[in-house]
C-alpha cells in the first residue's frame, strides 16, 4: 500500500567557494570546503554567502565518511526518500532510498550530485562555464586565438625540456600514478558499497521529529523523567544508542553542542517499518442504519525492527556476547496497535546465545567452540 501523506520536507544545498551551505526552514549548516568544519547558523545568514549558487534540494544528512589517506572527506546526502507511514502523534516516518555524496574541496565542483532541481532557484543558478550572453562569443574568439599564440610559442620549449625531464622522473612518476590509481580505485569501491547498502538493501528509516530507536515504553518514561529536558533540547538527545546507527558519522554536528545544530542530527535505525491503517467490521446500528450495512472501525498497525550497531555481522561471523554484554546481531520488533488516542505495544527480542562463543572456520555449519 502506498502512504498518501503530508509533502516530505526538502531542504535546500547551496554552494560557494568556500563552504557548501544547507539550508532546513529557519536553520542553516555551513560546511567549510577547505578545513571540513561545520558552523550552525540561521538560515537568515545565507544572505552574507559570496554569491551562492543552489545545488538542488535534498532530504536530510546521513552523517560524514573519513578514511583518512584513504577516503577524502565527503558529506553523506539523502537524495531521495519514501514516506512510509505515520505513527502515533503523527509522526512521519521515511525509507533512505538513495544517497549521494559532497566532496571537500575543488574536485566537489565537478561531481554531479543528481539532486532533485530546486524549484525556488532554479530560474536563479549562478552562470556557469557555459552561461550564454553576446560578451562570452567575443571572449571565446578571443581566448582562441590568445591560446592558439600561446600554444605555438611554447611548443618547441616543450620538446626540449620534457624529454630530459622525462628520463629523470619517469620511475618516480609511475610510482606516484600507480599509487594515485590504486588509491582511487579502493575510494570508487567503498563508494559504490555505500551507495548500493543504501539503495539496494531498503532497510534504513528515519523520522524527522520522532524516535525510532525507542519503544513506545521507553518514550513514556523518558517524557515523564525528562519533560523540561525534551521541551529545550532535540529529541536525538534521549535516543537509543543501540540502534542509532550514523551516530559516529554525526559527531563532528552533535560536538558543536548548538541548538541551531539540532535540526541536523537525525537517527537513522537499520531494520523495517511498516505502518497499515485496519478496517474491521464492529456490527450493525439498525438504529441508526436501517439498512443494516455493517459498521467499521480503523486502527493503525505499526511494526517497527530494529538491528543494534553493537556487534552486527554475517551468520557464522559474529556470534555470543562481548565483555560489555552486548549481544551478536541483536533486533528489537515492537508491534504497535494505536485506536484513536489509544496505542498499545507488544515488544520482542532476539540475539545470538549470550555467551563467550563463536563459529571459526568456512566450512559448512562448523561447530560451535565455548571461548570463556
Amino acid at each position: 500500500m502506498t502512504f498518501q501523506g503530508k509533502a516530505t520536507p526538502e531542504m535546500e544545498l547551496f554552494r560557494t567557494d568556500q563552504y557548501y551551505i544547507l539550508v532546513n526552514g529557519e536553520y542553516g549548516l555551513w560546511w567549510d570546503r577547505t578545513t571540513g568544519e561545520f558552523d550552525a547558523k540561521s538560515a537568515w545568514d545565507l544572505a552574507s554567502a559570496d554569491d551562492p549558487e543552489c545545488l538542488g534540494v535534498l532530504y536530510g544528512i546521513v552523517g560524514k565518511i573519513e578514511l583518512q589517506s584513504v577516503v577524502d572527506s565527503r558529506l553523506m546526502l539523502i537524495k531521495e526518500c519514501a514516506p512510509v507511514g505515520d505513527l502515533p502523534g503523527g509522526k512521519t516516518v521515511y525509507k533512505i532510498k538513495s544517497v549521494t555524496f559532497l566532496q571537500l574541496g575543488p574536485a566537489g565542483d565537478a561531481a554531479d550530485l543528481g539532486l532533485k532541481t530546486c524549484k525556488k532557484h532554479q530560474n536563479n543558478k549562478k552562470a556557469g562555464p557555459s552561461g550564454g550572453g553576446i560578451f562570452d562569443i567575443h571572449q571565446k574568439a578571443a581566448f582562441a586565438k590568445t591560446w592558439g599564440t600561446i600554444k605555438s610559442a611554447t611548443n618547441t620549449i616543450k620538446n626540449t625540456t620534457q624529454q630530459a625531464a622525462a628520463l629523470a622522473t619517469s620511475q618516480v612518476k609511475l610510482g606516484k600514478r600507480r599509487d594515485s590509481k590504486d588509491r582511487e580505485k579502493f575510494e570508487r569501491r567503498i563508494l559504490e558499497e555505500l551507495q548500493r547498502i543504501f539503495t539496494e538493501t531498503d532497510s534504513f528509516y528515519y523520522c524527522l521529529d520522532g524516535d525510532l530507536t525507542n519503544s513506545l515504553q521507553r518514550q513514556c518514561d523518558l517524557k515523564e523523567n525528562n519533560k523540561e529536558f525534551l521541551n529545550n533540547r532535540g529529541f536525538w538527545r534521549t535516543v537509543d544508542d543501540r540502534f542509532f546507527w550514523n551516530k559516529h558519522m554525526l559527531q563532528d554536528i552533535i560536538s558543536l553542542n548548538c541548538p541551531l545544530a539540532d535540526p541536523w542530527i537525525i537517527p537513522v535505525i537499520q531494520g523495517f517499518v511498516q505502518i497499515e491503517h485496519c478496517k474491521v467490521e464492529i456490527g450493525f446500528d439498525p438504529a441508526v442504519n436501517e439498512a443494516l450495512e455493517p459498521r467499521y472501525e480503523t486502527f493503525t498497525l505499526s511494526l517497527i525492527s530494529r538491528r543494534s550497531r553493537f556487534r552486527a555481522g554475517t551468520r557464522y561471523k559474529r556470534r555470543g556476547v562481548d565483555e560489555g554484554g552486548k549481544c551478536a546481531n541483536y533486533v528489537e520488533t515492537e508491534q504497535i496497535v494505536s485506536h484513536h488516542h489509544h496505542q498499545v505495544s507488544f515488544v520482542q527480542v532476539r540475539g545470538s546465545v549470550p555467551v563467550f562463543w563463536s563459529q571459526p572456520g568456512y566450512k559448512y555449519r562448523p561447530p560451535p567452540r565455548i571461548d570463556k
